[in-house]
C-alpha cells in the first residue's frame, strides 16, 4: 500500500516548508537545490508519476503533473506537455524529436528557465549531455540530478 501524504506532513521553519516524512523517490535533495539556486520563475520538468507534493519542496511551477482537474483545466496545452515528457524521459527518442520538443517548450514558456530532475536510470548523463542539457546539480547518493535545459533564458 502507498503511504498517504498530506499537507499535514509539512512543517514551516520560518522560511521554507520542510517535509517531515520519507519521500518515496530520492528526488528531495534535487528539489532543495532548485529551491536554493533556481530563480522563482523557473519551471520544473519531472516524470508525471512523481510525488504529487514535490512542488512544496522546490517551490517552483511544474511543466506538467499527473492529470488533475484543477490543474489540467488551466493549461491549454496540457496534452502537448505530457507528450513532451514522454519524449524527454525516453532515452531512445531521436534527436530530431528531442529538438522539436525543446523548441515547443521554449515557444510555450518564452524566457522561463527550465530545469529537469532526472535519475541516471531514467536518462543517462551521457544522453543528457548529448542533448545539450547543462548538469547543475549532481546527487552523490544516486538520487536525481538537476539539468538546466535552456541556460540562454537565464535562471
Amino acid at each position: 500500500a502507498t503511504e498517504h501524504i498530506s499537507y499535514r506532513d509539512y512543517e514551516y521553519d520560518g522560511a521554507y516548508l520542510k517535509y517531515e516524512g520519507k519521500l518515496d523517490d530520492d528526488r528531495a535533495a534535487a528539489y532543495y537545490w532548485i529551491r536554493g539556486n533556481a530563480s522563482a520563475d523557473s519551471i520544473i520538468v519531472h516524470p508525471l508519476d512523481v510525488f504529487r507534493w514535490s512542488n512544496l519542496l522546490h517551490e517552483r511551477l511544474l511543466y506538467a503533473k499527473a492529470s488533475q482537474v484543477f490543474y489540467t483545466e488551466t493549461i491549454e496545452d496540457y496534452d502537448e506537455r505530457v507528450s513532451h515528457l514522454e519524449v524527454f524521459y525516453n532515452e531512445a527518442a531521436a534527436m530530431d524529436d528531442y529538438r522539436m520538443m525543446q523548441e515547443s517548450m521554449a515557444r510555450n514558456l518564452p524566457g522561463r528557465p527550465l530545469y529537469a530532475v532526472v535519475k541516471d536510470v531514467e536518462v543517462s548523463p551521457e544522453i543528457m549531455e548529448r542533448r545539450g542539457a547543462r548538469l547543475v546539480y549532481e546527487d552523490e547518493n544516486d538520487g536525481a540530478n538537476v539539468y538546466w535545459l535552456n541556460p540562454e533564458a537565464g535562471g
